[in-house]
């Protein structure tokens, strides 16, 4: 297999930012008041989240990561910006903007490490024009040095039919991790890397077998397809041509952050210079190795690809 140099790689993402706090404590005892758990919280944990984790990922591997998002005027937004910096990440144009709060996803969660709830804030309408606008110049300005460009979409609001555009104008590759209900502004980029649900989703298939899925949504959105499979592994679509790539999990602990970890690996790899094929495999290698690991655990990305 293939080897990354990430050293000369520098990737510009645009997305929808995150953060992923972890409330972690004890359920041991129900409720006097309801048939319900009581919680006692002992400690939180926040990590990157969404377009911030695939930055993170990036970093991790040795490459340069250029982060375009929205963030909220609120103190998880100061937290979510803080955590951006230590990890290393440039973030000179991350906009607050004052009318959205900033993406939480909170997960309660036991010692163990299992989940028992998920809370989440959130704003899903569209970017306002303004915040728009200041994407579209940041593509602009960030895209000439950039090696590749990732558009991590979580349907948060960020990823409008302009700043894709503005994406594709560049010339660059663009590798997009989509949500289904804006497929159809993607199409035409290098290379999409849904899930099979999201995938079927999008060609509005429940019966077809992954392949024939694979092919008429690499049809559809004119686009290379690397489609995640669960327990099936991948599939690379490229040319009208499908290829299984066997799954490399041995334990399945925590799905959390995988799709952004396969876009963060696949990324990389391409900007390296290594084929579609092979990046397909190191990418399915290194989302392998984090779904058997707890996400608020730290991740060696360089270890698992060696």
């Amino acid at each position: 297999m293939s080897e990354l140099k990430p050293e000369s790689v520098k990737v510009l993402i645009i997305g929808d930012l995150m953060l992923d706090r972890y409330v972690i404590g004890d359920a041991s005892r129900i409720s006097p008041e309801a048939p319900v758990p009581v919680f006692n919280k002992e400690k939180i944990k926040d990590v990157l989240g969404g377009a911030a984790n695939v930055a993170k990922n990036i970093v991790e591997l040795g490459a340069k990561a250029e982060l375009v998002g929205v963030i909220g005027d609120d103190s998880e937004g100061k937290e979510l910006a803080e955590l951006i910096k230590s990890s290393g990440i440039t973030a000179d144009s991350i906009i607050i903007d004052k009318n959205r709060p900033t993406t939480v996803k909170k997960r309660i969660v036991t010692s163990e490490l299992e989940q028992l709830l998920r809370i989440d804030t959130e704003k899903k309408d569209k970017i306002s024009e303004e915040d728009e606008d200041k994407i579209i110049s940041a593509i602009s300005e960030k895209a000439g040095d950039a090696s590749i460009i990732v558009l991590s979409d979580y349907a948060k609001g960020v990823m409008t039919d302009k700043i894709v555009e503005a994406a594709k104008q560049t010339g660059k590759k663009v590798l997009v991790d989509p949500k289904p209900v804006n497929a159809e502004i993607f199409k035409g980029v290098e290379i999409i890397t849904p899930n099979l649900k999201e995938s079927r989703e999008i060609v509005n298939s429940e019966n077809s077998t992954s392949e024939e899925i694979g092919k008429t949504l690499s049809e559809k959105l004119n686009c290379k397809v690397l489609m995640t499979m669960g327990a099936e592994g991948m599939m690379l679509v490229s040319n009208g041509t499908a290829e299984q790539i066997p799954v490399e999990a041995k334990e399945v602990y925590d799905v959390t952050g995988a799709g952004d970890t396969v876009a963060a690996v696949l990324a990389v790899a391409l900007a390296s210079g290594i084929n579609d094929l092979e990046s397909a495999k190191l990418a399915n290698k290194a989302a392998g190795f984090v779904i058997g690991k707890r996400r608020v655990h730290k991740i060696d990305l360089r270890e698992a690809l060696k």
